[in-house]
């Protein structure tokens, strides 16, 4: 049986998928996994290095392994990594700022760009030795707090275009989703006060307001919108198109309060205005995961939740089996809750992402759960349209022994992933002649895997 670590994953009654190639980006600090996204048989993946020298290790198929140093870092900085087909690195990039720069989340266009959203403090070091100036507001010609900044590569690798969004007490850039056709990318974050888009100001009066953009391919803003709030503040969700649809989550959370809703909104794609929305709370902590909108306008939503909430259908409450469930809800183009699946056990399930396969719309769920003693596992589930519950895939060991699972994507039959490996007395994970090794306190890792076997059919 192989091990997960190399990209094969296997039902306890289905065969194995094969494994293609995996890659870690390795250091002797702390590697945290940010997100990544496949197209065309392509990935990529962004993360953060704590410093110290970042190592590159290499398998392929055929188990050739090849090592090398990637770059030197003196404070936390941020990258991205992109491979090829055959697992072939083709682009790689590190910003550094003043302070902390992180890389939230990246996407690939269908015209093999890559974009890029993240934060920094004071002015931003991009590849290619290009200085990115914070810009300006009032009499300030620095920001010496948290900015953001949205990206794009080329098809060729190349960075082609940076574009800032800043303030004086801090602006964060969460989530993307790309618009077909060439169409741009859409972005989600938040910020404190006000955020000025080069020349374009958006104002707020919460603690922390939300906002969502779009961008087009030449990195100019069409439009700019936000969640009204006169208080409390919003968190991370996410954000999914099909070109034609667009549907966000975040977090909403008021002051005094200890509590936080779900947010879902449908918006149209051309101007950012609201379709129609839900919120989605209890007497808990709700969390949003990503959603994913369909080409017919419905929408697929992740969350997490405590205690019990009622369902935007407006009659049925659903309670937890631990302390947190995790729950997938579908509605229709107009909003409407066409079905919901509930998943939980004595402990707390915390969700990470929502992604379906294409053919059979399989839903495989990415999660950590919580023991009663506080003991973290991460873990793959999956249902199926006909399935009467979910389902654990099974894996050589346990996920959370040594890794997790944090990001995936599905090109085709083709399954990309990615997450964190975690060292346990200086052990190599193996399978059979192929070694990926642990080096730092944590490293990230990137694979793909053929899927097609992934699940009964």
């Amino acid at each position: 049986m192989k091990k997960l670590l190399t990209m094969t994953l296997m039902m306890s009654c289905g065969m194995a998928a094969s494994t293609d190639w995996v890659n870690t980006v390795s250091g002797k600090g702390r590697e945290v996994i940010s997100e990544m996204d496949a197209q065309d048989g392509k990935a990529c993946i962004a993360g953060q290095t704590q410093g110290g020298n970042m190592i590159q290790q290499s398998i392929s198929a055929k188990g050739l392994k090849t090592q090398h140093d990637i770059a030197k870092l003196e404070q936390p900085s941020a990258w991205l990594a992109c491979y090829d087909k055959e697992g072939k690195r083709t682009a790689y990039g590190v910003f550094k700022s003043d302070g902390m720069t992180a890389i939230n989340d990246v996407v690939m266009g269908d015209l093999g760009q890559v974009y890029l959203a993240g934060t920094y403090v004071g002015n931003l070091s991009v590849p290619n030795n290009l200085l990115v100036q914070s810009g300006h507001h009032s009499k300030n010609t620095q920001h010496e707090g948290v900015n953001a900044f949205v990206a794009q590569y080329n098809g060729r690798g190349q960075l082609t275009w940076v574009k800032t969004m800043v303030n004086d007490t801090g602006v964060q850039a969460w989530r993307l989703a790309h618009v077909a056709d060439d169409q741009g990318v859409i972005l989600q974050g938040v910020f404190s006060q006000f955020v000025l888009f080069e020349n374009n100001l958006l104002t707020g009066k919460a603690l922390k307001n939300h906002f969502i953009t779009r961008w087009d391919g030449d990195g100019q803003l069409l439009w700019k919108q936000s969640w009204p709030m006169k208080s409390g503040q919003v968190s991370a969700g996410g954000v999914s198109t099909d070109g034609n649809h667009l549907v966000e989550t975040f977090n909403e959370e008021q002051w005094n309060q200890n509590k936080k809703d779900v947010v879902v909104v449908m918006r149209n794609i051309d101007n950012g205005h609201v379709e129609w929305h839900h919120r989605i709370g209890g007497k808990g902590v709700e969390m949003a995961s990503n959603p994913i909108v369909s080409v017919d306008g419905g929408s697929h939503v992740l969350m997490s939740f405590q205690d019990q909430i009622l369902l935007p259908d407006g009659q049925t409450t659903i309670k937890t089996n631990g302390s947190s469930d995790l729950l997938v809800m579908e509605f229709d183009a107009k909003g409407l809750l066409k079905n919901h699946w509930q998943h939980g056990m004595a402990g707390a399930e915390l969700a990470h992402e929502l992604i379906i396969e294409p053919r059979n719309n399989r839903m495989l769920v990415a999660m950590m759960q919580m023991n009663e003693i506080n003991q973290a596992t991460y873990q793959l589930i999956s249902k199926g349209p006909s399935d009467l519950g979910w389902s654990t895939v099974q894996t050589g060991e346990k996920i959370g022994n040594h890794f997790s699972i944090q990001s995936m994507a599905f090109d085709g039959d083709q399954l990309f992933y990615g997450g964190v490996l975690f060292p346990k007395k200086g052990k190599r994970y193996t399978n059979k002649n192929k070694t990926v090794q642990s080096i730092g306190k944590s490293d990230v890792y990137l694979g793909s895997s053929n899927a097609s076997s992934l699940f009964i059919r």
